[in-house]
């Protein structure tokens, strides 16, 4: 039988030779990893959209344009507001919303700095999930890779490459990558970056010397990019590589660099979503049985739970138990099981592992309500 120790709001039970400073980091660890995944995911279920007023009318006659960004955002698919089915769903904006704001910023329009107010709208996940589900979209769900970006630059006063430090000031690209749902990270390009990468390896795209470098960031997705000026505006040229290998490149011109940076977000992200983005939510929705093998400590407590949280077609996850070195949960989702093993085998946090679980009793102090179906149980290998 488990032995058992709380968490709050939730049940778990602890392997008997566990201190109890390793109990309390877990407690923190949970809410830390709770809090993580809905900040990252509550920013997926927002919609960012320019306007004149904060008045009543003017946000009401937004929000459509609103949730259709958000259905960008999350099916990965531009063309998903002009389906039949979504664009009939469209004016349920004002029901599906939750909250909203206002930001101000000082942009560039034409030459001159102005002052552009806009409206951010979150809407109801669970709404939401529901609206995708009934109109047959794909969802690409968290946790989203971070493309490492490798940007050279040359005016016509030298090639430079552009570091975290500097990347605030690239609005135009973050702005593109906030609209389709992605974190771009950048390299320090402190001493050890340019021991191992030069501005002619970005200008060259020399993918070799570039994985060995983005090592240092865990980056299993790079941005390759250059943008050059010429006599007759500006020149790109781009690479999208994941694990090792090109997944896509091509080429830009324009008068406009920050249409370049912009177009280069949007094409890396449909590549993205053509191999992310699945229709998971098929099946009846239903609470099965999970276990986790390989967690052997609080790091792999929280980097476990979080994943599982961060999956869209994951209504919740609840810890029942750990012991020798696996972790039992229930989890509520939003289709079939087959649907999570699918969704869990495009990443590589978890691995399936093929064998059916041993029946064990359930805690008694299991939440109520929250039943489990005997003969849909999963397992799962956390991948080091």
């Amino acid at each position: 039988m488990y032995s058992s120790w709380k968490l709050p709001m939730r049940f778990v039970s602890c392997r008997p030779g566990w201190p109890r400073s390793i109990k309390l980091l877990f407690s923190l660890l949970f809410a830390l990893s709770t809090a993580g995944v809905a900040q990252a995911q509550s920013s997926l279920y927002e919609g960012e959209v320019a306007v004149t007023t904060q008045s009543d009318s003017e946000r009401s006659a937004m929000l459509s344009q609103a949730l259709a960004q958000v259905l960008i955002k999350l099916s990965g698919d531009v063309n998903a507001p002009q389906r039949p089915a979504v664009r009939a769903r469209l004016p349920d904006a004002r029901l599906l919303m939750q909250q909203f704001r206002y930001r101000q910023a000082l942009e560039n329009v034409g030459g001159q700095m102005q002052q552009r107010l806009y409206l951010i709208a979150g809407f109801d996940k669970a709404g939401i999930d529901a609206l995708m589900a009934d109109t047959g979209l794909p969802l690409w769900a968290p946790p989203r890779p971070s493309p490492l970006l490798w940007l050279a630059i040359d005016d016509g006063s030298g090639a430079r490459l552009v570091s975290s430090a500097q990347a605030a000031s690239l609005a135009p690209l973050n702005d593109a990558a906030e609209r389709r749902g992605l974190s771009l990270t950048f390299p320090l390009l402190d001493a050890e970056d340019r021991t191992q990468v030069s501005v002619d390896d970005v200008l060259s795209q020399r993918g070799d010397r570039l994985d060995a470098a983005a090592q240092r960031y865990a980056a299993r997705v790079q941005l390759i990019g250059k943008l050059v000026r010429g006599a007759n505006g500006w020149r790109s040229a781009w690479q999208l590589r994941e694990r090792g290998e090109a997944a896509d490149s091509w080429q830009g011109s324009n008068i406009d660099p920050a249409t370049l940076l912009a177009s280069a977000v949007d094409r890396s992200a449909d590549a993205l979503a053509k191999r992310y983005a699945v229709p998971v939510f098929v099946g009846e929705p239903g609470r099965y049985r999970i276990a986790i093998d390989g967690i052997e400590d609080a790091e792999d407590f929280s980097r476990a739970l979080g994943y599982l949280r961060g999956l869209g077609m994951v209504r919740r996850a609840t810890p029942l138990a750990a012991r020798d070195a696996r972790l039992l949960l229930a989890v509520e989702l939003a289709g079939s099981i087959d649907g999570l093993r699918h969704m869990v085998a495009l990443g590589d946090v978890l691995g399936d592992v093929d064998e059916a679980l041993p029946r064990e009793p359930v805690p008694t102090s299991f939440p109520q309500g929250a039943l489990i179906d005997g003969n849909q149980d999963a397992r799962f290998r956390l991948q080091q």
